[in-house]
């Protein structure tokens, strides 16, 4: 994997020093809320906490040398895995707070449904890639949808209406970039307030 320059010259710091700030600023929270006078060493909170810091700057530099147009062939592939990860919350997952959502993987668990966020923008955006075009017709929303709407049941089920609320964002705001007629979105609109209103007594 090879380092483009330009990056640094052309890098935002401002929105990773802002970052790097309130995470600090959490740290030295969680250190003050749990600091036992006399004791030696960061409590296990506050260290684990530093650890989840140093984890995340490794991989924001990762993520920044990693060239993101490469996903872009592999984009139905990961759509795919994390599918298969959602629709395996209900055989695998542990039950927390009165849901099921989480999929224990040793000493940690993970939550398909977030990765579940970033696999639909993916999917949808080489969707359009394929076949942008202004001025598309209601058809042009049929296979989007249906890719939203698989996930966003399943994820429904567990339940998790919060994540299905930010699928349902993430698919009409790619929708509305991908060139569908901004009228036909009146259309989707009383489509999703009247499967709102159906739905809402069942969840």
């Amino acid at each position: 994997m090879r380092f483009d320059r330009r990056l640094i010259t052309h890098f935002e710091w401002l929105l990773p020093l802002l970052a790097f700030a309130v995470s600090g600023l959490g740290a030295m929270t969680v250190y003050s809320a749990t600091h036992v006078p006399g004791a030696h060493g960061l409590s296990p909170l506050a260290l684990r906490q530093l650890l989840w810091l140093a984890g995340g700057s490794v991989a924001m530099l990762a993520a920044l040398i990693f060239d993101y147009r490469r996903l872009e062939r592999s984009a139905f592939v990961v759509y795919v895995l994390v599918l298969l990860a959602v629709l395996a919350v209900p055989v695998l997952g542990r039950i927390g707070g009165g849901s099921r959502r989480w999929i224990p993987l040793g000493p940690v668990s993970i939550q398909p449904s977030e990765f579940m966020k970033l696999g639909l923008v993916l999917v949808l955006a080489r969707h359009f890639a394929r076949s942008y075009e202004r001025g598309l017709g209601l058809g042009a929303a049929v296979v989007p949808m249906l890719l939203t709407a698989v996930p966003a049941a399943a994820i429904l089920a567990q339940p998790d209406l919060g994540t299905v609320a930010v699928l349902g964002i993430v698919s009409l705001t790619m929708l509305m970039l991908g060139g569908i007629r901004l009228r036909w979105f009146v259309l989707l609109r009383v489509a999703v307030a009247v499967t709102a209103q159906v739905a809402w007594p069942h969840l």
